[in-house]
C-alpha cells in the first residue's frame, strides 16, 4: 500500500516529513488503521493519525488476524502516525506492533518513520511480541517506551527516540536488542547497547507545535552522525522520509536542513569581544562540527548568530569568518561559516579575533547590509540582495535579536523577495535558552528595556509580505503618527490567491500602540491576504497587545485566511481580537472585547464585555491584572476567573503547546498569555496572638475557595489572615485557609 511521490505520478499525494492533511492520509479513533495478517506487505509513504482512542489498539499492527509465517516479511517504511487527544492507558501497546504468535524467522523492516503522540503517553511507539524487527532511521517522540521488545528481537539503528515517560529502549521478558543496534539517540540513560549509541541529548525538532519531528537545522548532535545505511546487507535505503537522497547520515526519519544564524544588535558596531589574553582554537569535535574553544570564558551576551573574525594560523591580523550556531558553555560554541557548513579550523591558538553582532539593524538583516564594524575585507559575506531563496539553497534562517540597546526606527523593517517554504522558514526571534546565549535577550511578559525592544514611528515595525515568517519574542512599541490608516507593530500583508499556502507564527510578544488618534484602524498585530484562502494560517501565540494612551484599535487583527488564537491578552484594547474575514479560531483568549464571527471549536475565552460565543465562554468580567497602571497585563492568582479556567492545549490538533508568553510551563492553564504565579499571603500583628474574630453566632462556609460569613468582619481583617474552622463538623478545629483576596466584609 503507497502513497504516490510526485515522480511517480503527476500528482504528490505524499506528505514531506510533516503533517499535512492535504496531502493522502487515514484517521481512525475506534481502531488499528492497519492489520496485516498477510506475509509480503508493505506499508509506505502514509499519514496515519489516531484520535480519542475510547479503548486503546495498536495503531498499525502486525500479525493480525494472522501470524507471520516463518520467512515471511513485510516493510512499513516512510509513514507519519500521529496519536493526538484522550486514550486510555496501554503499556502492553504500541503505535507499530508485532503482536504475538508470529515465527521468530519472519521480519518486518520499519524505516524512515516518525511516530509521535502529542504529549507522553502510556504507550509504547515500538511494540514487539514476536518476530524480529528491523528499525533503521525511525523517530519516536512522546511514548511510554521508545522501543519495547518483549520474546522477540530489534536491530535498532540510527533511531531518535525522545521524551519518553518510562524508557527509550526497553527489554521485557525474552526480549533483546540485536548485537549490532548502534548509533542512536536518546534523551534519558537507556541505550540499544550500541558502542555508539548517545544519551542524555535533547533535540529541538522543527515545530512540535505543528507536530513537525523533523530534526532541526542546530540539532548537531543527529547531523551527519549516524552510519551509512545505502549498501547495508539487511536493509539498504538510500534516501530520508521526504524522499531526499542522503549525501549526509543524519540520525532519525528526516535530513535537516541547513541552519543559519545572523544576530542583530541596534547601533552596535564595536567588537563585543576581543582575543586579548584568551587564546582561541576551533577544531572539529566528536560528532565532526567545528566547535570554538576560548581558553576563558566570553561575556554571557554573546550568543547565536554572532561573526567570530579570526586568524586562523595565528600569523597576524583577521583573514576569516565563523558563525557562533550553538552554545555549549561560556567557552564553547558549535560554529560554522557564513555559508552554514563547517568552519575553517585552526592551526594554531590565537589571539588575533574579535566577535561583533552580524547586523547592527533588523532591516539591514532582512537586506544582507553587514555590519560595519567587521574588516573591510570579511564584511560583505552576504552577498545576495532583494531577499534569498532559501529553498533551493536548502536552508533555515534564523534572525537573532540582541537588547544591546532599544531599536529606535523611523522606517520599518520590510520582508520582501524572500523565497521561503515549509521546510524553509525565516524566523526574527529573541534568544533566550542556554543553547543560544548565556543572558536571555526576551522579556518576561512585561515590557521592559533590559530585553530587545523596537520602537516604530512608521505604519509597522514589521511589514511582511513573505510566506513562512515567524516573529517569536519581541517587544514592540508602535507610535503611530496622526492621520496614518492601519498603524501596526507586527504587519503581515500577502497576496498569495486563493490556494496557494503559508503558515504565519506572531508567539510570545509584547505588543504596545501609541496612537494620538481615537478614529484609526490600528492594531498590535494584522494580517491580511488579498482574497479569503482555506491554506493561509497564522498562529497568534501567547501574545500580550494593548493600547497606552487609548482603547482604540485592536490587538490581534486577521482576515482571509485560517486565525488560530490561543491564550493572547488584549488589554487596553477596543478590541483584543477582531476578526474580519476567514475561519478563526480562538481558545483561552483573555480581552476587553471581541469583534467578528468566531469558528468552532473556539471556547474558553474571557472577555470583560462581549462574549466570543463558545459553550464556555465567559463574558462581563471584571479581570484584575497584576498592574494595569505600569502596563503589565499578567494576571495573578487572586484572579479566580482566569486562573486555572483555560482548555488544556498541549494536545491541541492545530497547535500543541504547553508553555506560556514567559516560558513557563503550563502545570496550571490559565486564560490569557501568562501563567500566573502562585501568591502566598501571611499577616502580621506586632504582639497579637489573640483571635481577630470567632465563630460564634457567625457562621463559615467555604466554596469554589470564597469563605462566606453570615455576619460582617472587623475591617482590619485581610490578607494573608488565616482562619482555622472545623471542617468536618466535628466541633474540632483541623483546618487553616489564608486569605488572598477580600470581596466584601
Amino acid at each position: 500500500v503507497r502513497s504516490r511521490r510526485q515522480r511517480q505520478m503527476c500528482i504528490r499525494d505524499r506528505h514531506s516529513g510533516f503533517r499535512d492533511l492535504s496531502k493522502a492520509h487515514l484517521t481512525t479513533t475506534t481502531d488499528s488503521a492497519f492489520e496485516i495478517g498477510e506475509n509480503f506487505v508493505r506499508v509506505e509513504g502514509f499519514q496515519i493519525y489516531a484520535t480519542d482512542y475510547p479503548t486503546f489498539e495498536n495503531i498499525v499492527e502486525f500479525g493480525n488476524p494472522n501470524p507471520l509465517a516463518d520467512g515471511a516479511e513485510a516493510y512499513f517504511t516512510d509513514n507519519l502516525v500521529v496519536h493526538y487527544g484522550s486514550t486510555a492507558s496501554a503499556g502492553d501497546k504500541g503505535a507499530v506492533a508485532i503482536i504475538s504468535g508470529s515465527s521468530s524467522n519472519s521480519t518486518v523492516y520499519v524505516s524512515n518513520n516518525i511516530i509521535s503522540w502529542d504529549k507522553k503517553s502510556a504507550s509504547n511507539c515500538i511494540y514487539t511480541r514476536s518476530g524480529f524487527m528491523v528499525a533503521y532511521n525511525n523517530t519516536l517522540v512522546n511514548c511510554n517506551n521508545g522501543f519495547s521488545t518483549r520474546d522477540s528481537e530489534i536491530l535498532a539503528v540510527n533511531n531518535i527516540v525522545q521524551n519518553t515517560s518510562s524508557a527509550s529502549f526497553y527489554t521485557d521478558s525474552g526480549g533483546v536488542f540485536n548485537s549490532n543496534s548502534d548509533y542512536n539517540i536518546s534523551d534519558d540513560t537507556s541505550t540499544s547497547g550500541g558502542s555508539n549509541d548517545k544519551i542524555n541529548i535533547e533535540l529541538e525538532f522543527k515545530n512540535p507545535a505543528l507536530f513537525d519531528y523533523r530534526i532541526a537545522g542546530n540539532d548537531y548532535a543527529a547531523i551527519g552522525t549516524g552510519i551509512d545505511l545505502s549498501s547495508n546487507s539487511i536493509l539498504p535505503i538510500a534516501d530520508d522520509i521526504e524522499g531526499n537522497t542522503r549525501t549526509r547520515w543524519d540520525i532519525g526519519a528526516s535530513n535537516a536542513q541547513k541552519a543559519i544564524f545572523r544576530s542583530v544588535g541596534f547601533n552596535s558596531t564595536t567588537s563585543l569581544e576581543s582575543g586579548a589574553g584568551n587564546d582561541l582554537s576551533i577544531s572539529l569535535n566528536a560528532d565532526g562540527h567545528t566547535q570554538a574553544n576560548f581558553d576563558s570564558d566570553i561575556a554571557s551576551n554573546i550568543g547565536v548568530g554572532d561573526i567570530i573574525q579570526f586568524d586562523p594560523d595565528n600569523t597576524g591580523g583577521v583573514d576569516t569568518l565563523a558563525v557562533i550556531s550553538k552554545r555549549i558553555d561560556s567557552s564553547n560554541f558549535i560554529v560554522k561559516n557564513t555559508s552554514g557548513e563547517n568552519s575553517v579550523v585552526t592551526t594554531a591558538d590565537s589571539q588575533s579575533w574579535d566577535i561583533f553582532r552580524a547586523y547592527t539593524s533588523s532591516a539591514n538583516a532582512e537586506s544582507g547590509l553587514e555590519n560595519t564594524g567587521l574588516n573591510d575585507t570579511l564584511e560583505n559575506f552576504d552577498t545576495w540582495s532583494g531577499g534569498r531563496d532559501i529553498v533551493a539553497n536548502s536552508e533555515e534562517w534564523n534572525i537573532a535579536l540582541y537588547a544591546d540597546e532599544v531599536e529606535k526606527v523611523t522606517s520599518h523593517t520590510e520582508v520582501t523577495g524572500w523565497t521561503t517554504g515549509e521546510s524553509n522558514r525565516l524566523k526574527f526571534f529573541t534568544p533566550y535558552k542556554t543553547t543560544d546565549v548565556g543572558f536571555s535577550q526576551r522579556h518576561f511578559g512585561v515590557m521592559s528595556n533590559r530585553y530587545y525592544k523596537v520602537e516604530s514611528t512608521d505604519v509597522a515595525a514589521f511589514y511582511i509580505t513573505d510566506r513562512f515568517v515567524t516573529i517569536d519574542g519581541i517587544q514592540n512599541l508602535s507610535h503611530n503618527p496622526s492621520g496614518v490608516q492601519w498603524g501596526t507593530g507586527i504587519r503581515y500583508n500577502l497576496a498569495i490567491g486563493s490556494s496557494a499556502k503559508t503558515i504565519n507564527i506572531i508567539k510570545n510578544n509584547i505588543l504596545e500602540v501609541k496612537t494620538p488618534d481615537a478614529s484609526y484602524n490600528y492594531a498590535g498585530s494584522r494580517v491580511y491576504n488579498d482574497i479569503d484562502n482555506p491554506n493561509f494560517y497564522t498562529y497568534f501565540i501567547n501574545n500580550i497587545s494593548y493600547y497606552s494612551d487609548s482603547m482604540n484599535g485592536s490587538g490581534l487583527r486577521h482576515g482571509n485566511g485560517v486565525g488560530v488564537f490561543y491564550n493572547n491578552t488584549g488589554g487596553l484594547s477596543a478590541y483584543g481580537i477582531r476578526a474580519d474575514s476567514g475561519t478563526n479560531i480562538t481558545k483561552n483568549n483573555l480581552v476587553r472585547q471581541s469583534n467578528g464571527s468566531f469558528d468552532s471549536p473556539s471556547d474558553y475565552n474571557v472577555s470583560e464585555n462581549t462574549a466570543f460565543g463558545g459553550a464556555n465562554d465567559l463574558s462581563g468580567q471584571t479581570i484584575f491584572y497584576k498592574d494595569p497602571d505600569s502596563f503589565d497585563f499578567r494576571i495573578t492568582s487572586k484572579d479566580q476567573i482566569p486562573y486555572d479556567y483555560a482548555l488544556d492545549l498541549s494536545s491541541d490538533p492545530l497547535y500543541a503547546f504547553d508553555t506560556d508568553i514567559s516560558r513557563k510551563s503550563r502545570s496550571r492553564w490559565d486564560v490569557g498569555a501568562s501563567e500566573a504565579a502562585t501568591e502566598i499571603f501571611r499577616s502580621m500583628g506586632a504582639a497579637n496572638i489573640s483571635a481577630l474574630a470567632e465563630g460564634s453566632s457567625n457562621n463559615l462556609s467555604i466554596s469554589g475557595g470564597v469563605a462566606s460569613f453570615g455576619s460582617d468582619l472587623a475591617n482590619n481583617i485581610g490578607v494573608g489572615d488565616v482562619i482555622q474552622f472545623d471542617s468536618d463538623g466535628n466541633s474540632s478545629v483541623d483546618e487553616v485557609v489564608f486569605i488572598h483576596r477580600r470581596y466584601s466584609s
